[in-house]
C-alpha cells in the first residue's frame, strides 16, 4: 500500500460553470506547468484568451472538489501556486508522518528537511510509549520503582504536553520538541 501523501484537485472554469457549460479537469499536484490545463479548461492566461459567447474573459477558476489524505481543507478559492508548492514539499514523504508535522504548525517548506526526525511509535498505546520513555530514561538505575508507575497516566500527560500524533496506520507518530 501506497502511504505517499498526495493532493488531487478538480480545477474548474468559473466563467463556464456560470454560463452552465462547465469545463472541469481532475489534477494531480504538483504541476510542472500550468499551461496545458488552462488550455483544456479555457482559462485565460499569458497571451490567450478565451471568451464566452457573450464577449466575457474566461479568467476565473475555481476548486469544485479536491481529495487528499492529508488533515487539511482546501477552499474552492485556493491559490493555485501555493497548493502546487506545497504538494512539491511534501512529494514523496509518508502522509502520517506530514499530517503529523502539520497538526504541530511545521512549516511545509522544511518538511521534507525534518521528515526523518519523526519517530513512529508501533503500538497506538501511549501508556506503552509512557514505558518507553520510563525505561529510556530510568532503567535500569531506578527497577524498583517500575511497580509503582501508573503508566496510563504517565501516557495521558505525554499525550497532553508532547508531541504525539495518532496516524491512521494504528501507529503513533512523535514530533521530536526541536524541530516544532
Amino acid at each position: 500500500m501506497n502511504n505517499n501523501a498526495y493532493i488531487k484537485i478538480c480545477l474548474g472554469n468559473l466563467g463556464s460553470y456560470n454560463n452552465c457549460e462547465p469545463f472541469e479537469e481532475w489534477i494531480d499536484l504538483p504541476v510542472d506547468d500550468w499551461e496545458p490545463i488552462f488550455d483544456r479548461l479555457h482559462l485565460s492566461h499569458d497571451d490567450k484568451k478565451y471568451y464566452d459567447t457573450s464577449g466575457m474573459l474566461y479568467e476565473e477558476y475555481f476548486i469544485a472538489d479536491y481529495d487528499t489524505n492529508l488533515d487539511m481543507e482546501i477552499d474552492e478559492n485556493a491559490d493555485l501556486d501555493n497548493l502546487n508548492y506545497i504538494a512539491t514539499c511534501i512529494d514523496g514523504l509518508d502522509h502520517n508522518i506530514v499530517n503529523a508535522m502539520y497538526h504541530f504548525h511545521y512549516v511545509w517548506d522544511c518538511m521534507s528537511l525534518y521528515a526523518d526526525d519523526v519517530i513512529c511509535h508501533d503500538t497506538n498505546s501511549m501508556s506503552d510509549i509512557a514505558k518507553e520513555v520510563y525505561d529510556e530514561l530510568y532503567s535500569p538505575q531506578c527497577d524498583d520503582l517500575y511497580p509503582y508507575i501508573d503508566f496510563d497516566a504517565f501516557g495521558r500527560t505525554l499525550d497532553i504536553e508532547g508531541y504525539y500524533y495518532r496516524g491512521d496506520d494504528d501507529k503513533i507518530y512523535e514530533v521530536p520538541d526541536g524541530i516544532v
